[in-house]
């Protein structure tokens, strides 16, 4: 893996360079009234801000992988799925991003578990079957909440996020669903046979949060 340092410095370049490009693409789009597109580009902004703002909220520190993968998520998804319409120029666009990121966002919700189960101040301790189980409904409850959010988009400001409505709704689910369990049997084999996939993540996470203090003891 690459050191702390590296990646972090590649986090702070990535972030702040599409950062500028949506400045730029605002300030462009308010000279040629074009006043949805400056709406998109201003939420996408404030994403691009929101995990540094759940970090000061929480109180953790969480490792640089985890906020790249999520700016990856927001360009494709909302920036060229939204904005520059590859939902309607690929039609598996909204499935692809939708599998993948019910994995990813399973892999979130079982590394924030696996991690915390390690440390020695957290006094509760999960079996294998409990941490992939907290993936899998971490990551399905996501996806409701997507769904939820481009519901109310839509009604509020007349936008097209849900496509074909209900039928789009219930497919996305269902696709998170399965990308959520794929995780879940893949992480609960894996915590079984003791690979620990995840143990470079807890590392990066206790070095950023000694207060947390990690036990040397195996905890899954």
């Amino acid at each position: 893996m690459p050191t702390l340092d590296t990646t972090e410095k590649f986090k702070k370049y990535i972030f702040w360079i599409f950062r500028a490009l949506l400045i730029v693409t605002a300030i462009i789009a308010v000279f040629s009234h074009h006043w949805k597109e400056v709406m998109y580009l201003l939420f996408i902004l404030f994403l691009t801000f929101l995990p540094r703002i759940i970090e000061g909220k929480v109180g953790l520190d969480y490792p640089s992988e985890i906020e790249i993968i999520i700016l990856l998520f927001i360009i494709a998804s909302i920036y060229l799925g939204e904005m520059h319409s590859f939902y309607e120029k690929f039609p598996w666009w909204d499935v692809l991003l939708h599998s993948i990121s019910a994995v990813i966002i399973g892999g979130i919700g079982f590394s924030i578990v696996f991690i915390l189960n390690k440390s020695k101040k957290i006094v509760f301790k999960l079996s294998p079957g409990f941490v992939c189980l907290f993936a899998f409904c971490f990551a399905v409850a996501f996806g409701a909440l997507w769904e939820i959010f481009e519901y109310m988009m839509d009604q509020a400001f007349g936008l097209n996020m849900q496509k074909s409505g209900l039928v789009d709704t219930m497919e996305d689910l269902i696709v998170d669903s399965l990308g959520a369990l794929v995780f879940a049997v893949f992480g609960y084999f894996h915590l079984k046979r003791k690979i620990h996939m995840f143990d470079w993540l807890a590392r990066k996470f206790f070095k950023l949060n000694p207060e947390l203090k990690e036990t040397s003891q195996e905890n899954l």
